[in-house]
């Protein structure tokens, strides 16, 4: 009977124009001072993304929106606990004793305790987004989950004084924030669209092959290069700085005059699908005449792909020069051509019959396009030690051609040799193989049943 009272229909609330506009205006720089918060958070961790994807991390317009408006309604929640915090503050014209304070408490606990354990969430969420380069926010339905508790939780205690009365109010309140929340995501705190182009001139997003076969790449000793065409002419990007072939060649020149590290070197290359596989050979024999040995085309298995550091699969290959003049001037200052241990010998060839593969604008075999199963079964049944294949390659060859005939060359070379393989590694402590002897002669017998036996031959 005591809190029949507390629990009436019977109150109402007045106050001052003042008091209205300060509570708005109060309410106002909170939202705005955490939406500017939240903003700040996603720019400052996209610096992780950069550093550990191989792309720029570019957030499109629809994406960006849809964050800002997640960002803009749990801000102006937020916000609205401040504004019925100082709205219901003392003194005023209503006389709820403790119902007054009730309704204070609640805002204040709900808006500035938890504003503080909402920002070390937020804080502690955008570092390990940043770490996984989650660029796409897969907090989004957290952050709506926290807004409508928060907000339901705000006028709780309105609800216990006012009852019923207090519908009409919420709902008048609720659409005001819905109203409010698309203007305030339509502001862009940063100039994003400048530190976007910053980032795409430093680091620019490559539309890499896709293919349905490749390898994991190791990460270490590995050097990443960019390859784009730039009216069409190759651009390469390396260590966030841009070279031409000849620029290029004398970076290479430079590091490793006195190294011999480069032989263990690993060249990552990141090169659009649709660049023509001539340029590509420019590289090639560039990356021969500095004794580089090995080579790998960056590819993805699906469009959607992110292409971080720590999960690169590609194509691997072996640096030896391939027939066509290399454009580069100067050739005196490159130092001689090494033996290299990869290429065949031409008395190797001499013996095998040769199997021609037309890889051009499309991919031929024995005059009749081929799609991937036919070219897979057609390697299955012909790779042997007596044949060798001629990649045939013209103008039109683009790297995506290239990439898809060599990916499912290794692949039918991996399924011949691991189904005849005799010898299973046994490993020991520290990933050592105790039988290596004995495997290591069984993988050169396998190589030898089942050789990769390319040659290259530019056709007009």
């Amino acid at each position: 009977m005591n809190k029949a009272t507390f629990f009436s229909n019977k109150n109402t609330f007045t106050s001052t124009k003042k008091r209205w506009v300060s509570s708005v205006l109060i309410g106002l720089v909170a939202a705005v001072s955490v939406y500017i918060y939240l903003c700040f958070i996603r720019l400052f961790f996209r610096l992780f993304d950069n550093y550990y994807l191989l792309e720029a991390t570019i957030i499109e317009g629809t994406e960006r929106f849809s964050q800002n408006w997640h960002f803009a309604i749990i801000s102006l929640v937020i916000g609205n606990s401040f504004f019925l915090a100082w709205l219901f503050r003392r003194p005023n014209k209503l006389n709820l004793g403790l119902r007054q304070h009730t309704i204070i408490s609640q805002q204040f606990m709900l808006s500035i305790s938890f504003f503080h354990w909402f920002m070390q969430l937020v804080t502690l969420i955008g570092l390990f987004t940043g770490l996984m380069s989650l660029y796409d926010l897969k907090i989004k339905p957290l952050l709506l989950l926290i807004a409508v508790v928060l907000f339901l939780e705000g006028f709780k205690g309105v609800l216990r004084v006012y009852r019923r009365r207090a519908y009409l109010a919420i709902l008048l309140n609720l659409a005001v924030l819905l109203a409010l929340s698309p203007i305030v995501a339509a502001v862009n705190v940063f100039d994003y669209k400048t530190l976007d182009s910053i980032s795409l001139k430093k680091n620019p997003i490559i539309d890499v092959p896709v293919v349905n076969y490749a390898e994991s790449v190791k990460s270490y000793r590995n050097k990443y290069v960019k390859m784009k065409l730039e009216n069409n002419v190759p651009v390469y990007f390396l260590n966030e700085s841009r070279y031409n072939l000849d620029q290029l060649r004398d970076f290479f020149i430079r590091e490793y005059k006195n190294s011999s590290y480069r032989y263990e070197q690993n060249i990552i290359l990141l090169a659009d699908a649709n660049i023509s596989y001539v340029d590509i050979i420019d590289f090639n024999n560039l990356l021969d005449r500095v004794n580089f040995f090995n080579l790998t085309f960056v590819t993805k298995q699906h469009k959607q792909q992110r292409l971080l550091k720590h999960e690169i699969h590609g194509v691997l290959t072996s640096v030896f020069p391939i027939e066509k003049a290399i454009s580069i001037s100067d050739k005196k200052r490159l130092p001689p051509l090494p033996p290299s241990p990869f290429e065949k010998s031409a008395s190797f060839y001499d013996t095998k019959v040769k199997v021609e593969l037309k890889v051009g604008g499309a991919i031929m075999l024995d005059s009749k396009l081929v799609n991937e199963k036919e070219l897979l079964d057609y390697f299955l049944k012909t790779i042997d030690a007596v044949h060798y294949f001629e990649y045939q390659y013209d103008n039109n060859t683009s790297l995506q051609n290239y990439l898809t005939v060599l990916s499912i060359h290794k692949r039918a070379l991996k399924i011949l040799r691991d189904g005849s393989k005799l010898v299973e590694p046994i490993y020991g402590d520290y990933d050592r193989v105790k039988n290596k002897v004995a495997y290591d002669e069984d993988q050169l017998r396998l190589i030898k049943l089942y050789p990769t036996a390319i040659k290259y031959q530019f056709i007009d």
